[in-house]
């Protein structure tokens, strides 16, 4: 029978097969044409006038323009770099989109793609963000038409000398713009490094004229931070203004110079940041060298009227006082009094010092960083977390095979049999199957919409941040394309361990994307490539959809001591909160259940103490580290306690899943999320300054090196060195730790050793703490653990200077 069917309807079967055929090459042949057939009729570098930079110049078929990759053709090794696309169609409208793919070593890559329209004989300008370019030395960049025919396709080599000078090194870049009349005099920036000694960054200076400098806030992107000396800032638009203040307020870092007589680098920013320079006056400047020798100089200082609506503070360790900066928004806006192009400063023998401590101010390398290699880890185990408590839903698979089961014994042998038409059963058995496997299938997409088993969120919300991050999992188990729509509050897509492929030369391939991440105006819409199932991947988005209500959550009435504090805090918000920490430098307290408008106590019984030691013994150490919960809180201890921290700013952090934390533009909704809220109060101290723990910042010079300075004790006996300043200091005291030998002291009066601090949270001041002082200020103390212990945690010693 079934042949009879075929001989009958042959001819409609082929004209089907070639109709078929005729899809597959058109999809295939049209929409999926290769580079090589792609037309450019010219791809050049040229310089861009006012700056120091270079940009490519391209000519297609119908399209001409200019692309600019990085800040005015600079880009730095895992920095964001903007891909600027200045384009011309010249007979007809040309509609397509730009990408940019950065390779991997698995022989794929990272896609970022940005929407291309122009219409015919006008110009456009589209700005691509890439916001970390990681460590390739090569890219992609191509420009497709709507049908995805390639019209131009060109591999830019960053190692390359024709696009910077010398290859990717192994140091990180700091690209810092330069607007100046005397941008030559700045050249010796280049030359310094800043950051600590473990973690140095080299700068490079970008120069910009009056005509080059950024008119909008996009053409920023990719500086680390902007310097204006030595220029008539009168002379600059409002646009250009305006879009400097935008970008200060998103988190730029801008830096400007006084000191000058004949150019007020003030004056055209008044209106802006109400900076006022009342007059220029001669000044000695004070600073040591390597050798301990104060050098001095005379140059001349700005006396300015700074204005009220920030909060000024001066830094550095000068005499006078040199400079102030300010919180603008998420930036940050730093004042010199004097011209880094001063021509007695350019001659200062400690010139470099000098300008390194300014631009580490001013770049914010000498302040805590909150993030890390380990924190990091920390996150990325919670999101794992969200995926292994996942079970899969086998009930509705298990009803329709028992259905499917007893469907074909139904029809296929009862009723066949009955009818005696048995022979129907070679067409009833596949059609039947191929009408459940449909159904399946539907099954299973209507799951994938409607459902969040492959994602997870955790969401760090902070008051004193404009925006939020954002770690966001996306795990498949069968290892099928995917894609997620973002909302449009998400500003920022980073692809988290991703590995990047190292490339000498040109002649880049890649066999596609594993992530091709495309900003639309709707927002980011993220595609995930065919993958081995089981493959996740990790993305860090910043944004910001916290709403008013999530800035504020708590108020505080806490009290310290020299070791804890004790209080009461109110959740002030409408969220269950299942965790509540509080954090005063390296002391924390944790509440469990905070609900919505309830008030908890804080005993001083409940704080505690963390130290470096406590890395390889969890702080928390009563959660399950497999669970969600634990390894944020663990997080949070890596972020917010493994530094030097102020003990007069105690944080208040909230953990809650039970909000309703909206991600997607569609109709997924992300069940599997944890938010952390957290808020910054101010305690006033009775004391004066802390110093949380002297094994961090007071080893005398020789004891440098020891594990004494990661709070660990590898011999029964230790004996340090620690140096104070003597005349300031009020007290040392000793925080709940784990240590549980002797402590001693030697006694400068009576020649002894005497114990002191025997237990947590007692303290020495007045004269039994000057006995143990010698006249510099050095105090000797011996650990001793008992008998039976050769490693184990160090005391943890605080330290409190008198109030000014």
């Amino acid at each position: 029978m079934i042949n009879d069917l075929f001989r009958t309807y042959k001819k409609i079967i082929l004209l089907l097969l070639v109709l078929l055929c005729s899809v597959v090459f058109w999809f295939y042949g049209c929409r999926h044409q290769q580079r090589s057939q792609s037309e450019v009729v010219e791809w050049n570098k040229k310089t861009i006038k006012g700056t120091n930079g270079y940009c490519y110049k391209f000519k297609t078929s119908n399209c001409t323009g200019t692309v600019t990759f990085g800040a005015a053709g600079y880009v730095a090794k895992d920095k964001e770099m903007p891909v600027t696309l200045d384009i011309f169609a010249a007979e007809k409208d040309f509609t397509g989109v730009m990408k940019v793919t950065l390779p991997g070593e698995n022989g794929k890559g990272i896609a970022y793609q940005s929407a291309v329209k122009c219409k015919a004989g006008e110009k456009k300008k589209i700005v691509l963000n890439v916001p970390q370019l990681g460590d390739p030395s090569a890219i992609c960049f191509e420009i497709m038409d709507s049908f995805g025919v390639t019209e131009l396709s060109e591999d830019v080599s960053f190692s390359d000398t024709k696009n910077r000078n010398g290859a990717f090194s192994e140091q990180a870049e700091n690209l810092i713009g330069v607007l100046s009349g005397q941008s030559k005099e700045l050249s010796y920036l280049n030359s310094l490094k800043i950051g600590e000694e473990s973690d140095e960054e080299s700068v490079k200076v970008v120069c910009y004229s009056k005509n080059s400098f950024p008119q909008t806030e996009e053409e920023f992107q990719g500086l680390d931070g902007m310097i204006i000396d030595s220029f008539d800032t009168k002379s600059l638009s409002g646009k250009q203004k305006s879009a400097l203040k935008s970008w200060l307020k998103s988190g730029g870092k801008l830096l400007i110079a006084g000191g000058g007589q004949q150019i007020d680098s003030f004056e055209g920013l008044e209106k802006t940041f109400g900076i006022i320079q009342e007059d220029v006056v001669v000044s000695e400047l004070y600073l040591a060298d390597a050798d301990n020798t104060v050098q001095e100089l005379p140059i001349l200082m700005s006396n300015l009227q700074l204005s009220q609506k920030y909060e000024w503070e001066a830094y550095g360790d000068f005499e006078p006082e040199i400079g102030y900066t300010a919180a603008v928004g998420s930036g940050k806006i730093s004042i010199l009094r004097f011209s880094l192009t001063n021509s007695a400063f350019l001659q200062w023998s400690v010139r470099d010092k000098a300008a390194v401590e300014i631009l580490s101010h001013f770049m914010g390398k000498d302040e805590d960083t909150e993030s890390s290699d380990t924190s990091l880890w920390y996150v990325k185990k919670a999101l794992y977390a969200f995926m292994k408590s996942q079970l899969p839903n086998t009930f509705f698979y298990g009803v329709f095979f028992i259905f499917y089961i007893l469907l074909m014994v139904t029809i296929a042998y009862y009723y066949l049999c009955k009818i005696k038409k048995r022979e129907y059963i070679w067409i009833i058995v596949p059609v039947l199957a191929l009408v459940f496997t449909v159904g399946l299938f539907i099954r299973s997409r209507g799951m994938k919409s409607s459902g969040d088993s492959y994602f997870s969120a955790l969401r760090v919300t902070d008051s004193e941040k404009e925006q939020e991050n954002i770690y966001f999992l996306y795990q498949n188990d069968e290892g099928v394309e995917g894609n997620v729509n973002f909302l449009s509050t998400i500003t920022s897509v980073i692809p988290m361990d991703y590995n990047y492929r190292t490339i000498v030369g040109k002649n880049i391939k890649t066999s596609g994307e594993d992530i091709t991440i495309n900003n639309t105006q709707k927002g980011f819409d993220v595609a995930f490539e065919e993958s081995v199932p089981g493959t996740s991947r990790i993305l860090k988005l910043s944004g910001n959809t916290k709403s008013a209500s999530e800035k504020e959550v708590f108020t505080q009435d806490i009290f310290t001591t020299y070791t804890s504090f004790y209080g009461n805090i109110t959740n002030t918000s409408s969220n269950n909160f299942s965790r509540v920490i509080l954090i005063r430098g390296n002391q924390y307290a944790i509440l469990k259940s905070v609900k919505a408008g309830e008030k908890a106590s804080v005993s001083k019984d409940m704080v505690k103490c963390w130290n470096h030691f406590d890395e390889e013994n969890s702080a928390f150490g009563t959660e399950n580290e497999n669970t969600v919960t634990g390894n944020i809180m663990e997080y949070l201890q890596q972020t917010y306690m493994n530094t030097q921290k102020s003990k007069e700013e105690l944080l208040v952090v909230g953990i809650t899943s039970e909000n309703d934390f909206k991600l997607f533009s569609d109709d997924n909704v992300l069940k599997n999320h944890v938010t952390v809220m957290i808020n910054h109060f101010t305690l006033e101290e009775e004391t004066g300054e802390h110093i949380l723990n002297i094994n961090m910042s007071c080893l005398k010079q020789e004891g440098e090196g020891l594990a004494i300075e990661e709070d660990t004790l590898e011999e029964n006996k230790t004996e340090v060195s620690y140096v104070f300043d003597k005349e300031e200091i009020e007290a040392l005291a000793r925080n709940k730790d784990n240590f549980t030998g002797k402590i001693y002291a030697y006694n400068y009066s009576t020649g002894q050793r005497d114990r002191i601090l025997s237990s947590t949270e007692s303290y020495i001041t007045g004269e039994s703490l000057n006995s143990y002082l010698s006249g510099d200020g050095e105090m000797r103390i011996t650990y001793k653990m008992d008998a039976s212990d050769e490693y184990g945690p160090a005391p943890v010693l605080s330290l409190i200077y008198k109030k000014q």
